[in-house]
């Protein structure tokens, strides 16, 4: 993607997948809200772009984002549509249509968003290009406000087809999969993503729930156990980490007392941090 016209921008914030208030919360990969990067939504009623019909792709785009620079993001996102269709190659009409997707969400206009952002997957396909991941883990929570659950399932799919080494996706498409009552293809995803990634806690409790709701109480059991146990470990193996900390003397000790305060909780309280942080 060419960087010198794209707005960039992302940054980890956190983002979870829960199931009515039932399931566990998991981590979803992260993105800055766009807010940051495209800045207020501006006045709705400059919605249309200013440039003359036979502008070019590029001249266009860059008209988006001077609309952008002054806050006027509907005039942008219209821009950017058009940019998009008239680029000169698929490698500039990605950048627009990334551009396009931002827009529309910070427009509010979740349709536009999903057909952007779809449009720019299936473009970078079409050339060889892999999808990056930070943007394709957008397209499911999207179609789920739309209350699309199906093609929020079907949109995980691609991102796991994508991304297959990526624990936190098979944990989140499974999440997905249980809410929509598929309870024997969830399980199967949360065992690939512990299989990946045995430090994911949530995903031993989801997958548990997810093994009684098909009758499979011994192996729920079985799930939860290898929980606390790995809970037991790793309350363990911090005590001793703290038993090091005394050592060098209560001064330094408080030196720090601000991150010795918060790993004290999660030495003393495991579970309580692991809702909190």
């Amino acid at each position: 993607m060419q960087s010198g016209h794209w707005l960039q921008g992302w940054c980890p914030l956190s983002s979870s997948a829960r199931s009515r208030g039932q399931l566990s919360p998991l981590i979803l990969l992260s993105f800055c809200l766009l807010g940051t990067v495209l800045g207020e939504a501006g006045d709705a009623q400059n919605a249309e772009c200013p440039v003359s019909d036979d502008a070019s792709g590029m001249a266009t785009g860059e008209k988006g984002l001077q609309l952008i620079k002054a806050g006027l993001v509907a005039g942008a996102a219209s821009c950017f549509w058009r940019a998009a269709d008239r680029a000169s190659s698929e490698q500039e009409a990605v950048g627009w249509l990334k551009n396009a997707a931002q827009a529309s969400e910070q427009l509010n206009e979740m349709e536009d968003a999903v057909e952007a952002w779809q449009q720019m997957f299936d473009t970078q396909l079409s050339i060889g290009l892999t999808p990056e991941l930070d943007q394709m883990v957008r397209v499911p929570p999207l179609l789920i406000q739309l209350n699309r659950q199906q093609q929020a399932v079907n949109a995980w799919g691609q991102v796991v087809e994508a991304h297959p080494n990526s624990a936190e996706v098979k944990a989140n498409y499974a999440v997905t999969l249980q809410q929509l009552g598929l309870f024997a293809e969830a399980v199967s995803f949360y065992q690939q993503a512990l299989d990946i990634n045995a430090n994911l806690e949530p995903v031993y409790s989801n997958m548990a729930m997810a093994l009684r709701e098909i009758g499979e109480e011994q192996r729920a059991g079985e799930i939860m156990k290898k929980l606390e146990q790995r809970r037991a470990a790793s309350s363990a193996t911090h005590t001793q980490t703290y038993g090091d900390l005394q050592e060098i003397g209560l001064d330094q000790v408080r030196a720090s007392a601000n991150q010795t305060s918060r790993y004290m909780c999660c030495l003393y309280h495991i579970r309580l941090c692991a809702s909190l942080f």
